[in-house]
């Protein structure tokens, strides 16, 4: 069952019995500041002056902090005069009662009750806010903006520093600031593999009168792009189709389904598994090598599982879910020594990094990633004369059938193919190779430096994807959902991402300077608390 939090005020009669109990736990068990009680509850002395942050994890209470701004504050029993170790002020508050239940610390719960409370210390126009800190959290609490006064109080068994901050240092106070810096920004800050950040313009030609697909001008439009494409990958041929790159990875099956003798699926990832299931779906015979995921694959074990009644090879060049980057031009050597027929998905890869098609018997790709087009048109390169399926493929995925009628056997949709050619005419293929390589290194310095685990290595991963393994503590829809209420949006959704409790930060389209620049903030401080909590 997916993990449920509930960030929220409390205010039901449930809420305040669990808060009582943790209170309890904490402050009589853990922290032995009161004596324990029979009935495990221990109600704060200022209880009903209280405001409760509270997160709900699955309908139980898994932390808690409060706020009070009614004086005298506790600290004004524990230390005379406290004002005067106070800067300049007009309304204060204290806060009370942080505690976090075991088994769910070292996670976000922490950082994201400090945001809650710092929305409220803005809304109530709080200008100092004063704790107790234990000792135990000093480096914490000095991160997140907490400046230490006076001495020391309490007891041997339960001490505490006197601490203040000005509500606008808080740590996750900043993502405040980074909803205001949001607005003042158009769009959005895109870092998904799909759709991607995409410029104005492209979108513009959506809106344009659509013209049928039998016209001179659309038949135009269609051969420019069909030979630009093939320009950018030094293939012979390429027919689009209207569909995901689903699609394309069918009408290829299509293909192999008309060849005689065996074949070879390599896998090392989720949609290597995705290309057994559409050689499965068409009665394809063929064998399945496999390599562990984030690993890619080792050129003589290929060559080792090539038997002499294997035919052709299919494979995904950029592994997606991992971001991997399979040798396209190592396995092109091996095909072309045996004799065998290659076909590789390069939905992740065309637009990304460099691809040369030459010698590859089919592949496929997609408008909506790397080449910056919107979702919705898909393509298969190829470089040979078509073999004749004599009506046995479904016409949809009939790749000779396409070739027949020069590449527009149905109705297509001139406005993505429009769409596509703005793309195009803004792709500097070099320059944005360049920048992405720039930014993808930094991004995973900083995730490294910042204690993160990244999937594969530098050595066999793509720039363009950047896989994050997250702790065990923290789920990685709590990061996306927190991400995209600044209007940042990573990946994390996808069923193999889930299962493995990773993000995926993508350089696949345009990328927002102040998007990267809040992102890079978030993991910093959000590495700060998983350290200190």
């Amino acid at each position: 069952m997916k993990e449920k939090f509930i960030y929220k005020i409390a205010d039901s009669k449930e809420e305040f019995e669990q808060i009582h109990r943790l209170n309890h736990d904490t402050f009589a068990g853990e922290i032995p500041q009161h004596r324990k009680s029979s009935d495990g509850q221990l109600i704060d002395k200022f209880h009903h002056e209280n405001t409760y942050f509270i997160c709900i994890k699955n309908g139980e209470l898994a932390g808690m902090m409060a706020i009070r701004g009614k004086r005298p504050f506790s600290l004004d029993a524990k230390l005379e005069n406290l004002d005067s170790y106070l800067p300049p002020f007009t309304n204060a508050c204290e806060m009370r009662l942080l505690a976090v239940r075991q088994g769910v610390r070292g996670g976000a719960i922490l950082g994201s009750l400090f945001r809650l409370v710092a929305k409220y210390c803005q809304r109530e126009n709080y200008d100092i806010v004063l704790i107790s800190g234990t000792l135990r959290q000093l480096k914490l609490y000095r991160h997140i903006g907490f400046v230490p006064f006076g001495p020391v109080v309490g007891t041997p068994e339960a001490s505490y520093q006197p601490m203040y901050l000005k509500p606008n240092n808080y740590l996750f106070g900043k993502f405040i600031k980074m909803r205001t810096l949001r607005g003042e920004q158009s769009g959005k800050a895109n870092f998904l593999p799909g759709p991607v950040g995409i410029r104005a313009e492209v979108y513009q030609a959506l809106s344009e009168p659509a013209i049928s697909h039998r016209s001179e001008e659309f038949l135009e439009l269609h051969r420019n792009i069909r030979g630009r494409l093939c320009r950018i990958v030094s293939a012979g041929n390429v027919e689009i189709f209207v569909g995901s790159g689903t699609v394309a990875n069918d009408v290829i099956a299509a293909q192999l389904s008309l060849i005689s003798g065996r074949g070879l699926v390599l896998s090392n990832g989720e949609f290597g598994d995705r290309l057994i299931d559409h050689a499965e779906r068409f009665g394809l015979d063929f064998r399945v090598m496999r390599e562990n995921s984030g690993n890619s694959f080792d050129i003589e074990e290929i060559r080792k599982n090539l038997d002499a009644d294997i035919r052709w090879l299919w494979f995904v060049h950029c592994e997606t879910s991992t971001g991997v980057l399979n040798d396209f031009e190592a396995i092109k050597v091996l095909a072309r020594e045996r004799k065998i027929f290659l076909c590789s998905d390069c939905i992740s890869s065309v637009g990304a990094t460099s691809v040369d098609l030459r010698d590859v018997y089919l592949a496929s790709c997609v408008s909506g990633k790397c080449l910056g087009g919107v979702p919705g048109l898909s393509m298969v390169f190829y470089n040979h004369p078509l073999l004749k399926s004599n009506g046995k493929l479904p016409r949809y995925l009939d790749l000779g059938l396409y070739a027949e009628k020069n590449g527009v056997p149905f109705t297509g949709s001139y406005n993505m193919l429009k769409a596509l050619k703005c793309a195009l005419d803004g792709l500097e293929l070099d320059r944005k190779m360049r920048e992405c390589l720039e930014n993808s290194g930094r991004i995973k310095k900083v995730l490294k430096d910042s204690g993160y685990e990244l999937a594969g290595n530098e050595s066999n991963t793509i720039p363009s994807v950047i896989s994050v393994n997250l702790p065990k503590s923290v789920l990685s829809s709590f990061v996306a959902e927190q991400l995209a209420e600044k209007g940042i949006y990573i990946s994390y959704n996808s069923e193999y991402l889930i299962r493995s409790n990773r993000i995926q930060i993508c350089l696949m389209g345009d990328v927002s300077p102040w998007g990267l620049e809040a992102l890079l903030e978030y993991f910093r401080d959000l590495a700060v608390i998983l350290k200190y909590t």
